[in-house]
């Protein structure tokens, strides 16, 4: 539904890396990133997160989508809050294709500003518009040829934002309260 519409909008504006959305049935085997379209938790409680795996192990019970691995070696967040937008890149490379939320809580979680352009932030914007949403985070990998769309997210990882040195969360209550603005919570 609307993970495969939201990918299928994306490709229209960036490079999206080769993506299934398969459920009841095993795949062939082949190295890819693997992310539960239904989040539940693991044996232990903790949540799963992205991670490298061979999709033919993966449980056909549950839902999935899996992207071949993207091309670069950091992973960078646009904030898209009512109009504006917000890049960011993580502060070390992606290492081991780990997802970054790992590092929460640790001094490895740093994100620093990423310049990619005017171009790039008009097709956020235009893409946000197809996507009729006013509030989103997009995830791309960089240092490859080209910035490689992962996923668009309205209700994604904020967190980050309660950085001292970002002041994106006064942005956000503000586009809040704006009573022009469609972001409920």
């Amino acid at each position: 539904g609307k993970t495969r519409m939201a990918m299928e909008i994306a490709k229209k504006y960036f490079a999206v890396p080769e993506f299934s959305i398969h459920w009841g049935f095993f795949m062939s085997e082949k190295r890819v990133i693997a992310k539960q379209l239904i989040q539940r938790s693991l044996d232990d409680g903790s949540l799963p997160y992205a991670d490298a795996v061979d999709r033919a192990v993966l449980d056909p019970a549950y839902p999935w989508l899996t992207q071949d691995i993207a091309d670069g070696n950091r992973d960078a967040t646009v904030l898209y809050i009512n109009g504006n937008v917000h890049c960011f890149q993580f502060a070390t490379e992606r290492g081991e294709l780990k997802d970054w939320r790992i590092t929460q809580g640790t001094e490895r979680n740093k994100w620093i500003s990423w310049t990619p352009g005017v171009d790039f932030e008009k097709k956020i914007c235009s893409c946000m518009r197809e996507l009729s949403l006013k509030f989103g985070r997009f995830d791309f990998i960089i240092g490859g040829k080209e910035p490689q769309f992962l996923e668009v997210n309205a209700r994604g990882q904020f967190g980050w934002l309660d950085d001292e040195k970002l002041t994106l969360h006064n942005e956000v209550v503000d586009a809040i309260l704006d009573p022009s603005s469609t972001i409920t919570l």
